[in-house]
């Protein structure tokens, strides 16, 4: 599984509304899209646990309008999508809350007066939130040195490792090592690797900045050649770097989790995971087999856990998935619960209720079935304002959660 840190997710813009003058800016080429549903399903083909994703540049579309897209596809998708949004007014920047990880700067907003003021930045610094900036070629230095003298703990990512020409390594170490000269705190500036498809490029970047502060990213949908195959190419790109001395790990997964994730995660499962899965059913006692109902979905589970389809997981900060939850489809943008369950040494911190309430953001509707003599579910559900809609059976109690936060953003 990898973990993307560069990735633009925005619906297609009409040309007709694009400025005559920025229809030859790289960031405008072919005028991509790249929805939330698309994405998903490039996401699970290529094994995409997370990505990081935040508008494309196109100054013709207001910041309001591009931020909340991102954030609705968080909402959807928020055991995939880790959000950050453009700049805005610091009101509208705290709104989102816990939700986003930080600000995407991006030079061609700069030109429109669109950048983050010192009351962001101080909000970014004192929330251990990131800051993820591409700069002009040629203001590299000026911004990071502002940004870097004034906001010294903000953590800033340097997009494109700040190469000089996309797709090449060009410049890309002289200046980097400018950037990292004139931070005072140098251990805070982090590099990813996108559209540089340079191997010994990226290679020296991590042998003169060190392996943990450089992160993989594809900067999906931009193509060098039109048609390609980015991830493919991608993957291709990783495999010469090697995967010795946890260098691969590093780029592709962990240095994304240290700079982005809490210490526990909830990712979608995929075919690796099985054998991870079917330890967490074969250790359940037979009470909580009888619970989840697992003598009937034999078949169904095995199906779920050879896909990974329909199920997410709880992974803690070494890697060890230690919950899972399972849904089914139904119409409307609904969820039914199929099982939900925690490793009983994982109890007492609140997963069960973080593996719950992400199903119950990305839906409008979310339901579920507990048995009566099932206390503990039955007081979580409650706790997460489901709604009994049918009790009256002797064994039974049907539950539905109605997500009025759904289209919030």
């Amino acid at each position: 599984m990898l973990y993307d840190g560069h990735v633009h997710l925005g619906r297609k813009i009409k040309s007709e509304r694009i400025e005559d003058s920025n229809l030859s800016l790289p960031g405008y080429r072919h005028l991509y899209s790249n929805t939330i549903e698309s994405f998903s399903k490039v996401a699970k083909l290529n094994r995409i646990a997370k990505a990081l994703c935040f508008p494309f540049p196109i100054v013709e579309v207001p910041v309001k309008i591009h931020n909340r897209y991102v954030m609705q596809a968080f909402r959807k998708r928020n055991d995939l999508v880790v959000p950050l949004v453009f700049p805005d007014k610091l009101s509208q920047i705290q709104a989102f809350g816990s939700s986003i990880k930080g600000v995407k700067e991006h030079f061609y907003l700069h030109n429109h007066g669109i950048t983050a003021d010192d009351q962001v930045l101080e909000y970014l610094q004192q929330s251990e939130k990131c800051l993820l900036v591409h700069a002009h070629r040629d203001s590299w230095v000026d911004y990071i040195s502002r940004v870097g003298n004034r906001f010294p703990n903000i953590k800033i990512v340097i997009a494109h490792s700040a190469r000089y020409i996309p797709f090449t390594g060009k410049k890309a170490i002289e200046n980097c090592t400018n950037l990292v000269e004139i931070h005072p705190k140098p251990e805070n500036l982090f590099f990813d690797t996108s559209t540089i498809r340079d191997a010994e490029t990226i290679l020296e970047i991590i042998n003169s900045f060190g392996v943990e502060n450089v992160i993989w990213g594809s900067d999906y949908p931009y193509e060098n050649i039109t048609g390609e195959d980015v991830y493919k190419i991608e993957l291709e790109l990783l495999q010469k770097i090697g995967r010795g001395n946890n260098v691969f790990d590093n780029l592709t997964r962990l240095n994304f989790k240290r700079l982005f994730l809490e210490e526990e995660t909830i990712r979608e499962a995929y075919p690796e995971d099985r054998a991870d899965l079917q330890n967490l059913l074969d250790d359940m006692t037979d009470q909580e087999k009888t619970f989840l109902a697992l003598s009937a979905k034999k078949e169904i589970i095995s199906k779920s856990l050879q896909s990974g389809n329909h199920i997410r997981v709880m992974e803690n900060n070494q890697g060890c998935i230690v919950g899972f939850i399972r849904t089914s489809d139904r119409p409307g943008n609904c969820a039914l619960v199929e099982e939900i369950y925690v490793k009983s040494s994982a109890r007492g911190h609140g997963y069960a209720k973080q593996l719950l309430n992400s199903i119950i953001q990305s839906h409008s509707v979310t339901s579920m079935k507990t048995l009566k003599s099932n206390q503990k579910m039955i007081r979580l559900a409650e706790k997460l304002s489901f709604v009994p809609n049918s009790n009256d059976a002797k064994r039974v109690i049907k539950w539905d959660r109605i997500n009025i936060d759904y289209d919030s953003y």
